[in-house]
């Protein structure tokens, strides 16, 4: 386990501090944020945090409570504590405000309480984790001391469903369900995403629609600049996108979009991400992924939206999409540094955020920013970094 409290924010005076009261969510370490007000255009302030996050847990070696494997999801806890969710080990664990491993949930397998693929994580007020397998099809409880509440199979007359969008504020949940195409040959095609609404049972309440997933050649092979679908439970409404447009849209009841608003990113220069994508596939020793793929798949857009995540507030933080680290085959299931921006559920925008290199936000509160850096030799660690004005 490693610590370390950061210094203070140095802000630019009295004006800077009231739009921080009011945007603490949106700033996150080393970051520079661009805030936009009632008056119309931006007003440009940069925070900046200390060298290192006022948290910090994982190790190289040593106590397993520390070691990390494919961090899957990372959630910030009332209390300042950190529920975190390994891959490796298909364990939940939760972690107090110092940074203490605390209580371990479940391992690998099928029984109660185990898991296959954790793809989801939540907490839910007071005390309850919510963890939902990718793998078994279920959404698993436990109390925040690791005591394992019941699980409930997922299902829809879709299929299983492969994403977890969220809970209602009743206890519902809404997941989507990959729909395999029925078509072959050689075709680019889009995968289809049914959404739905379950009941705490895991019984359906309602279909909510039809969404776009990955893009695939021949009905297998994603395409390099694939888009996805981000996706993302917020006021008890689904917000989406699959990138491809810089356009967030929000399902009605009755699976058609309700209303859509577009965010100011614009995808990057198409020749010039394929330059990008073939220059870090052959540094990886990559290129064979490519070269199999049928001509028709340099002529797909580039998609300008990378990554979703739901902030406090119901706040969204969108991703521009970075060709050397969002293509297919570079991605490593989070998004890793680049611009961000923050957008409010009405579509103001709110923020530009960059964030560091190596460092992929996974959860933001009011005042703090979760995620996961990985280091050079390639050992993750989970860090927290905490704003001051």
């Amino acid at each position: 386990m490693e610590s370390g409290m950061g210094r203070r924010l140095v802000s630019g005076g009295a004006g800077a501090r009231k739009v921080l009261a009011l945007l603490g969510a949106f700033a996150a370490a080393g970051l520079t944020l661009a805030c936009a007000t009632a008056d119309g255009p931006y007003e440009g302030t940069e925070w900046t945090l200390a060298e290192e996050p006022t948290l910090r847990i994982g190790a190289q070696d040593g106590d397993p409570g520390y070691l990390f494997d494919r961090i899957a999801a990372v959630r910030m806890l009332p209390n300042g504590g950190l529920a975190v969710a390994d891959g490796g080990s298909a364990t939940v664990r939760v972690y107090d405000a110092s940074g203490a491993h605390i209580a371990t949930m479940g391992r690998r397998g099928r029984g109660p309480g185990e898991f296959g693929r954790i793809g989801h994580l939540e907490v839910r007020a007071p005390d309850t984790i919510l963890a939902y397998d990718t793998s078994n099809y279920r959404a698993t409880r436990f109390l925040l001391d690791g005591t394992h509440l019941d699980d409930v199979p997922i299902r829809t007359p879709a299929g299983a469903p492969e994403v977890y969008l969220g809970t209602y504020s009743n206890g519902d949940a809404a997941v989507a369900a990959l729909v395999p195409s029925t078509r072959g040959g050689t075709d680019i095609l889009s995968d289809r995403m049914a959404v739905s609404r379950l009941a705490r049972d895991g019984t359906m309440v309602a279909e909510l629609g039809m969404l776009k997933g990955i893009r695939r050649a021949g009905g297998i092979a994603v395409v390099p600049f694939s888009p996805f679908l981000h996706a993302r439970l917020s006021r008890d409404s689904v917000f989406h996108t699959d990138g491809r447009e810089p356009v967030v849209r929000v399902l009605g009841a009755d699976g058609r979009t309700a209303r859509s608003f577009p965010v100011p990113i614009a995808a990057p220069d198409h020749g010039e991400a394929w330059r990008t994508l073939r220059a870090e596939l052959e540094a990886r020793e990559l290129t064979t992924w490519i070269e199999d793929l049928p001509a028709e798949v340099e002529a797909e857009p580039v998609p300008a939206i990378a990554g979703m995540l739901l902030g406090r507030g119901g706040n969204l933080w969108l991703k521009h999409y970075d060709p050397a680290v969002d293509a297919t085959h570079l991605r490593d299931g989070r998004s890793r540094g680049g611009a961000w921006t923050v957008v409010a559920p009405e579509g103001d925008v709110i923020g530009e955020v960059a964030m560091p290199e190596h460092f992929a936000p996974l959860d933001v509160s009011t005042d703090r920013v979760a995620g996961v850096h990985v280091d050079p030799l390639g050992v993750e660690r989970v860090v927290v970094f905490e704003i001051e004005g």
